[in-house]
């Protein structure tokens, strides 16, 4: 039927599972209360701080860190290119003086 699904259909889905609501509720708090007492990790380079402040601060000096890296490289490529061309200008004009 393309985009459109019968009525019935999308209903039946509900009544054979459990709703989320109701699946989240079921969740042992015990189980999961020692991964929320754990320290932060930085996902880039794996270092622990104790709260969100301090994740979220040392996350921006990642960030930064990347980009200045980043704009470093396009610099060097930027210089490159233009080394090239001045190269490539320079050796068409020694071809068209010996001619």
């Amino acid at each position: 039927m393309g985009f459109f699904l019968d009525i019935d259909e999308v209903l039946s889905w509900f009544d054979a599972q459990d709703s989320y609501f109701n699946s989240m509720a079921k969740l042992d708090f015990k189980q999961y209360e020692a991964l929320l007492k754990e320290d932060l990790a930085c996902f880039h380079c794996g270092s622990s701080m104790k709260n969100m402040p301090a994740l979220k601060a040392h996350l921006e000096e990642e960030w930064d860190k990347l980009a200045s890296r980043e704009k470093g490289k396009l610099e060097r490529k930027r210089k490159f290119e233009e080394n090239l061309a001045v190269e490539e200008v320079s050796e068409a004009d020694v071809k068209r003086l010996k001619d």
